[in-house]
C-alpha cells in the first residue's frame, strides 16, 4: 500500500506548477501541549469515513472542544482529501493547520505555504536523510513547522540529525496498517527532552490518553475516532480535562 501510494505521489508532484514562497506568510510557533485533531474522509485501513463531510462545522466542533492545531490530510487517491481544504479552512478560522500528506519534494512544501497551510507533516520513512534535512530546512525558511513521523529507533535519529524539533510517533505500521500501541513507550526514550513529542494513531479512550501524557509526550493527534462521532468536542474536552489534571 505505500508503494502504491508514494507512486501516485510522485505523479502528483509532477503536476505542480512551480511556485514561489510568499515573504509574507506570518510565522506559526506553537507550544506544548499541542491536541491536534484531524480531517480526513477516507483511509486504506477503514475506508470511507466520511461521505458527506461539512469540514468547517467538523472544525469548529473540534475548535470547541480545546483542539489548538488541526491536521488536513490532503492525499486525494487514497485518502480523499484535497489542499483546497486548508484554504477553506484558513479563511473562517485563525486556528493553525498541519498538511498532513506524503510530502516528498520541496513543491509540495511550497505548495503547502501557499495553501495557508502553518506546517507539515514529513514522514522519515519515505524520505532519505538529505531530502529529509532539505524539506526540513526549506519549511523553517517558509515560515513553517515540521512535524516529523517517524515508526522506529532508527527513524528517531534519523529524523534528530536532520534538524527536527517536532517529532511523532506514529503506532500504525505504514507497511501493513497494524496498530502497535506498544510504540509509545517503546520509543519515548530515543526523543530527548528538549525536542517536542507527539503520539499519532490508534488513539482511541481515555486510558491511552493517560499513559501517553505519563510517558513525557507533549500532546496527541487524533483522526478516525473523532471523525466517526458525530459530537466529537465532548471526546476532546473529556481528553484535554485529564491530560490538564
Amino acid at each position: 500500500m505505500l508503494t502504491k501510494i508514494i507512486k501516485k505521489t510522485v505523479e502528483r508532484v509532477k503536476g505542480i506548477k512551480d511556485l514561489e514562497p510568499s515573504p509574507e506568510f506570518p510565522q506559526f510557533l506553537t507550544s506544548p501541549p499541542l491536541f491536534i485533531t484531524e480531517i480526513k474522509r477516507k483511509s486504506p485501513s477503514r475506508g470511507v469515513i466520511s461521505e458527506e463531510l461539512n469540514i468547517l462545522e467538523k472544525v469548529q466542533k473540534y475548535i470547541e472542544g480545546g483542539a489548538n492545531l488541526i491536521s488536513v490530510v490532503t492525499e486525494p487517491f487514497f485518502f480523499g482529501g484535497n489542499i483546497k481544504d486548508i484554504e477553506t479552512i484558513k479563511k473562517e478560522f485563525k486556528i493553525g493547520v498541519l498538511r498532513k500528506d506524503f510530502i516528498i519534494s520541496k513543491k509540495q512544501v511550497i505548495e503547502s505555504q501557499n495553501a495557508g497551510a502553518d506546517g507539515i507533516l514529513l514522514i522519515a520513512k519515505i524520505l532519505e536523510y538529505e531530502r529529509l534535512k532539505e524539506l526540513i530546512k526549506l519549511s523553517r525558511t517558509l515560515g513553517l513547522f515540521a512535524l516529523v513521523e517517524c515508526h522506529s529507533a532508527y527513524e528517531i535519529e534519523k529524523s534528530l540529525r536532520a534538524g527536527a524539533e517536532i517529532i511523532g510517533i506514529n503506532s500504525r505500521n505504514l507497511a501493513t496498517l497494524e496498530i502497535d500501541l506498544t510504540l509509545f513507550k517503546k520509543l519515548r526514550m530515543y526523543i530527548p527532552d528538549r525536542v517536542i513529542k507527539i503520539a499519532e494513531s490508534g488513539i482511541q479512550n481515555l486510558g491511552t490518553i493517560k499513559e501517553i501524557k505519563s510517558l513525557g509526550y507533549d500532546g496527541f493527534l487524533v483522526g478516525t475516532r473523532l471523525m466517526l462521532e458525530k459530537n466529537p468536542e465532548k471526546i476532546i474536552k473529556e481528553w484535554i480535562r485529564e491530560w490538564k489534571k
